[in-house]
């Protein structure tokens, strides 16, 4: 088709160079969003392999954990029962001087398994003011260790004075 009016010929040039333009301005910001997000899906993808990565490794190192820790439970259980035992008779030393008391005789009593939890029950008796044993019990429930009071027995040493005797039962859970 050919157009005869050059002024006709010259709007439909420009109409159409003006449409290329439009679709044009258009066109490359589209573009260039597409590209960016190809350049993420594909950085997405990289991360995707990393994190699968560390998913195998942190699940081999999770599986070695727990065998190191099912290992550390057998030696802990199978560990002497002495050790245990002068562990705890130190902590408790510390805090007998934490609560001043005057006298404190520990005597660990044979360890037994209920329930599958290792207890091992202890008698102490200790020697001081109403405060300093309450301040011992105090201190010997939040330790470390997981305990349990089974029997508190206290008197006074004299008829009338302000020390007391005390006889304190306590089960002591190994493997909480």
């Amino acid at each position: 088709m050919r157009i005869e009016n050059k002024r006709l010929k010259t709007i439909i040039i420009a109409y159409v160079i003006l449409y290329c333009v439009v679709v044009i301005a258009e066109v490359i910001p589209r573009l260039k969003d597409s590209m960016f997000a190809i350049q993420e899906v594909i950085k997405i993808g990289v991360v995707s392999d990393e994190i699968d990565s560390y998913e195998t490794n942190l699940f081999y190192a999770l599986g070695e954990n727990k065998l190191l820790k099912n290992e550390l439970h057998n030696a802990t259980a199978e560990g002497s029962y002495s050790q245990r035992v002068s562990e705890i008779i130190a902590m408790l030393g510390s805090l007998q001087r934490k609560s001043s008391l005057e006298h404190l005789s520990v005597k660990p009593l044979d360890e037994y398994t209920k329930n599958e939890l290792s207890i091992l029950p202890f008698e102490l008796s200790v020697q001081g003011s109403y405060k300093q044993i309450y301040e011992f019990i105090g201190y010997f429930e939040r330790s470390q260790y997981t305990v349990l009071a089974t029997k508190i027995h206290i008197q006074p040493v004299d008829a009338g004075s302000t020390i007391l005797h005390a006889n304190l039962y306590f089960d002591l859970y190994m493997n909480l």
